[in-house]
């Protein structure tokens, strides 16, 4: 259940910080993809705005969880949504238990001292592929009108507890943007450049 509250919780973030799922999945299956092309230049950019993001994917996940802590009815509202998006997965044939399950046991085998170099990849590797196929699968979820509603107003009810608890809310979300679209135009640059 842990893993399963850990990938909720990140497809939260994407709703709340990315602008619902169905924007994020084609920005990562596109850096995924194309990262295999792009230039050295390309790729140091591309790792300089993925470690931005990262930066403040913390900060404003610490930002969520004390509004959440702070707000019961938020808390509520995002394990109906949790709720709601699991089930409607399923029923579009998309069960995540499995995929749950092995980024558990891959978490697992990651904890090994003795795992070797090329191991340790190709399981990062794998776990990030696993990723990809929930954030797919949530994707899928989110196109149903009654889903992408409640991503929606979850979205709206975070980001104004969110600034509720800390004024600089905004600016975050907005530098997550800037950096988002930068990195849209990153792999569209390259898109441009392999067609000529």
């Amino acid at each position: 259940m842990k893993i399963l509250k850990k990938y909720l919780s990140l497809g939260i973030q994407f709703v709340v910080f990315m602008g619902l799922t169905m924007v994020t999945v084609p920005i990562h299956a596109e850096s995924t993809h194309s990262s295999q092309s792009l230039t050295a230049d390309q790729m140091k950019e591309l790792k300089k705005l993925q470690v931005e993001m990262y930066a403040i994917e913390l900060q404003l996940d610490e930002i969520r969880q004390k509004a959440l802590q702070a707000s019961p009815d938020l808390k509520i509202q995002q394990d109906k949504y949790q709720s709601l998006l699991l089930k409607t997965m399923k029923e579009q044939g998309n069960n995540p238990d499995p995929v749950l399950a092995r980024m558990h046991q891959i978490e697992k085998e990651l904890k090994n001292k003795d795992l070797s170099k090329d191991k340790h990849k190709h399981l990062v590797a794998e776990y990030q592929q696993k990723t990809i196929e929930l954030q797919r699968a949530s994707y899928d979820a989110v196109q149903i009108k009654q889903v992408h509603k409640a991503a929606e107003d979850l979205s709206k009810a975070t980001v104004t507890a969110m600034s509720k608890q800390e004024a600089k809310t905004e600016e975050l979300l907005h530098k997550m943007d800037q950096l988002r679209q930068q990195m849209q135009q990153l792999a569209g640059d390259k898109i441009k450049s392999s067609k000529k």
